[in-house]
């Protein structure tokens, strides 16, 4: 019997738990050992595994015939035909997903104090409540993952959002699919207080928004689109700058236009913050 040490990252936080394994196991036998060792709750979809900086791993697949070696780490990731989180180093390995509507993303680096702590504390809690057709995405490798969001979402010289970061990027398309009519609203997270009563509120907005196309959200931001009307605009940004939206009324106008005669399920169940002795 040949072992392997692999040491396998956690889906929210990525802090890592080292195991040595037994090559044959299969991954679905892995994950049963990373419930058993407490690094993940167990839930009715499981968890899929994906080498670092490659692939993901077949659930019937064994770690020898997946070439894993001593060392390498695997990332935990989340099931995603319920909606959820990733955490990927790259938009490259962000999956395409017919039925995402949305996709929010966590842009910078430093995610120490009050507000920003509360969004990674909250990370799982979002995935779950955002529902099928959206996915909250942390990227892992900084400062590459903000350069490459906003340059893949905003272009080139936009300088000065680096200023504002930690940020949230909501938008409604893959960056594969991107292109000038699509939504992108970067909200910094220091400034979120400004226009909402308190987190838990934006995060009810946020996820009615995402979950239910309820564009109440989008209000908040509105009457600040005029700085950008397209992707080659350079972004002037001052101290009470609240978001900066692209799109934000051609969207709006695109939802009313496509559910006028639906009706928006009512989101009864509030979200609630999770405390830090909660986590």
């Amino acid at each position: 019997m040949a072992d392997v040490k692999i040491n396998f990252m956690h889906p929210t936080d990525g802090h890592l738990l080292t195991l040595t394994i037994d090559k044959t196991k299969t991954v679905q036998e892995a994950v049963a050992d990373l419930f058993a060792n407490g690094f993940v709750k167990p839930n009715s979809k499981g968890y899929n595994l994906a080498i670092k900086g490659g692939r993901e791993l077949q659930e019937n697949e064994s770690f020898e015939d997946a070439n894993v070696k001593d060392n390498d780490t695997i990332r935990v990731i989340p099931p995603t035909d319920a909606g959820g989180g990733y955490m990927i180093s790259t938009l490259g390995y962000l999956p395409y997903e017919n039925n995402m509507n949305f996709y929010i993303f966590l842009v910078g680096s430093n995610w120490i104090g009050n507000n920003a702590e509360i969004i990674l504390r909250n990370f799982e809690n979002i995935a779950r409540q955002i529902g099928p057709d959206a996915s909250i995405v942390r990227g892992l490798e900084e400062p590459f993952w903000s350069n490459e969001i906003i340059k893949k979402y905003f272009g080139d010289g936009n300088l000065q959002l680096y200023s504002c970061l930690p940020a949230l990027l909501i938008t409604d398309s893959h960056p594969d699919n991107l292109n000038e009519d699509n939504l992108r609203l970067f909200i910094p997270i220091s400034d979120i207080n400004k226009n909402f009563q308190d987190f838990e509120g934006f995060f009810n907005q946020l996820i009615r928004f995402v979950r239910f196309h309820d564009t109440t959200f989008l209000d908040k931001f509105i009457d600040k689109t005029n700085i950008l009307d397209n992707l080659l605009d350079i972004i002037d940004l001052n101290p009470n700058f609240w978001g900066i939206g692209i799109n934000l009324n051609n969207f709006i106008k695109k939802f009313i236009k496509t559910n006028i005669n639906k009706k928006f399920k009512i989101f009864k169940k509030k979200f609630t913050i999770l405390s830090e002795n909660e986590n």
